[in-house]
């Protein structure tokens, strides 16, 4: 596949999401869903926004994102700052698993309450997270981008080989979050052999998606969420998501994809 079809495929699927959005009422909250992730590229964050993140990954994974959505505001409220969160003990864990709000999973909740600890032991000794985030250079070169995942990997919690991608999307590094959604998707395109979680092939998705960052001069946070949206059911209803869904794993809206042409699914499931 060539640049030109990585730019095709990639604006096929924006258009569509616009399209349908439109005759459904959700463009205003696309919109806003782009513009949020061509931001994030050039932002720089806080120490509590790379905390906060740090934390609501954790609680994704293994949820649905409707779930995590609702329950936001219990987790934020809990994991406050990292400097408090650091200091809780038994009883902050008791009272966490007795709030009806939060999502309570008591080994995530431990987990998330030894982050804060090894964030602030972090932060102590380089004076901020991004210095040392910086001290990897991990934008410029994938070795170096290596060197820090399997840094974060070994100092967090929760931080596995999907979490640690998907907390370096949410960062701004250039990977993308290889979850499920993007795997069956570019497995459907054929960009990649199928749609497991083997390492190979994470790296083998987090490369296709740099491919269409590319390709189309996008930022790669700006593919990842224009995947999402295509193929995810719903999104968590935030303030940045968008309730789209057409390469949803069960019965697909082939009929009004934009990309079928390219499709290993559409082929093998097309009427003889």
């Amino acid at each position: 596949m060539d640049v030109s079809d990585y730019r095709t495929i990639f604006e096929n699927v924006e258009a569509t999401l616009i399209r349908v959005g439109e005759q459904n009422g959700d463009a205003e909250a696309i919109r806003e869903g782009f513009a949020f992730a061509k931001a994030v590229a050039t932002k720089t964050f806080t120490d509590a926004e790379y905390f906060r993140t740090l934390i609501h990954i954790p609680f994704y994974s293994g949820f649905r994102a409707v779930t995590v959505g609702e329950k936001l505001l219990a987790i934020d409220k809990h994991f406050c700052d990292y400097e408090t969160v650091a200091a809780y003990g038994e009883a902050h864990v008791r009272r966490m698993m007795a709030d009806s709000g939060m999502i309570r999973h008591e080994r995530k909740i431990r987990g998330c309450v030894d982050n804060a600890r090894q964030f602030k032991a972090i932060v102590m000794k380089h004076g901020s997270f991004k210095k040392y985030l910086d001290g990897f250079a991990a934008q410029a070169s994938l070795p170096n981008l290596l060197r820090l995942r399997k840094d974060l990997m070994r100092r967090f919690s929760y931080l596995g080989s999907i979490t640690s991608l998907h907390f370096l999307t949410d960062i701004g590094m250039p990977v993308l979050k290889p979850d499920e959604v993007i795997r069956r998707i570019f497995s459907r395109l054929g960009l990649v052999a199928d749609a497991s979680e083997r390492e190979e092939r994470l790296w083998e998705v987090v490369q296709e998606g740099q491919r269409f960052a590319e390709a189309t001069k996008y930022p790669i946070r700006y593919v990842d969420i224009v995947f999402v949206a295509y193929g995810q059911v719903r999104a968590a209803q935030g303030k940045h998501d968008m309730p789209q869904g057409i390469c949803v794993e069960e019965h697909p809206r082939c009929a009004i994809c934009g990309v079928t042409k390219y499709c290993r699914y559409v082929q093998k499931n097309r009427p003889a």
